[in-house]
């Protein structure tokens, strides 16, 4: 949108990779998105959710990537799907942060997170996903000024929850905590002011679990990132769940800096100097699981992304849309929404708020 830019690219070496990049400037702007149709459409009631597998960010610590961004910290993107009807429906997520880049990952997201209905800035509060006629997915960076970078392997409508653990990263110094934190506080801050809380809440989580998967720091650090992650309730309120993991970023800075947290913080988060055994069963996960929080009592837990799946569609139409890279000749498998497979189109409007 606006002055935003976007770029599309594809790889088959070693693995097949569909790269969405480009930079948002939310100067009279401020998104880009990818996406594909389908006809027919997909029936997705048999699953649970979708599993999206990409490659995370190197982090290089002193609050820098692998691509040289200032203040490192999670991207996060809208998974946007389309059925029969006005709107769309998004789920976000983000592309973790890993100590080498390139490094395998998945984030899952249940059918019943994608919530958000809206289209051209307008939602729609009660409307709801229509599973059974699946016909646009699409891949939204919206308002978070700056590089983005997503390297997709595959989106996957899998049958049963899935969990994954956040890749490990190692901080050198309390600066590079410092530096994460407050780069973290910054972007998920200012998709909140625009509205796309569910993006807020990604950022917020992500780096949340990422301290706890992360050497360098110590377990009271970590017990005090648990505490405040068991508050999150997938299916509670937004601006809560928000404000609570915005809350327990404030008190982890606080805590790494030695000074004293601000008198906003909840009574429920405990000191660090007594929280080191709430360390303790906590894990970090790369996105908000379907049930409780914080602990290893989750989804199937898992390291890979290797799912049955069935044959779902034939390719797609170019309708509406303005394919960039080659288009496929297989027909659709569910497992390969993305990749190679992943048909693009490109689209840069002029509206201010898209989603």
């Amino acid at each position: 949108g606006g002055k935003s830019q976007g770029y599309v690219s594809y790889s088959t070496d070693p693995n097949d990779t569909m790269t969405f990049y480009g930079t948002i400037n939310t100067n009279g702007g401020g998104f880009a998105n990818v996406g594909r149709r389908f006809s027919p459409s997909l029936d997705l009631t048999p699953y649970a959710g979708i599993v999206v597998e990409m490659e995370a960010e190197g982090w290089i610590g002193g609050g820098q990537s692998s691509g040289g961004e200032e203040g490192e910290k999670p991207f996060g993107f809208h998974l946007q799907m389309g059925d029969k009807g006005y709107y769309g429906f998004s789920s976000a997520f983000v592309v973790p942060l890993a100590q080498e880049d390139g490094m395998g990952t998945s984030v899952y997201l249940p059918l019943d997170s994608f919530d958000r209905s809206s289209r051209m800035g307008y939602q729609c509060t009660s409307c709801k996903l229509d599973t059974t006629g699946i016909n646009e997915i699409e891949i939204y960076a919206l308002f978070q000024e700056g590089s983005f970078r997503i390297d997709v392997k595959s989106i996957t409508a899998v049958t049963d929850p899935k969990s994954f653990l956040s890749p490990p990263i190692t901080f050198r110094s309390g600066e590079d905590i410092e530096a994460l934190i407050e780069a973290t506080i910054a972007s998920g801050s200012k998709v909140y002011d625009y509205g796309y809380r569910e993006i807020c809440i990604a950022i917020y989580w992500s780096t949340l679990n990422t301290i706890l998967e992360a050497a360098g720091i110590s377990n009271a650090f970590k017990g005090v990132a648990c505490s405040g992650l068991k508050m999150v309730d997938p299916y509670g309120d937004k601006v809560e769940n928000a404000w609570n993991l915005r809350h327990t970023l404030d008190a982890v800075l606080a805590d790494v800096k030695g000074v004293e947290r601000n008198g906003n913080s909840p009574a429920w988060l405990p000191s660090s100097s007594v929280s080191v055994v709430l360390e303790e069963g906590c894990m970090g996960y790369t996105s908000v699981p379907s049930g409780y929080v914080g602990t290893g009592l989750l989804d199937t837990i898992t390291n890979n992304t290797a799912y049955e799946t069935t044959q779902v569609g034939d390719t797609p139409s170019s309708d509406e849309t303005s394919q960039v890279g080659d288009t496929p000749s297989s027909a659709l498998v569910t497992k390969y929404l993305g990749g190679i497979n992943f048909v693009l189109s490109i689209c840069f409007g002029l509206l201010y708020l898209l989603c």
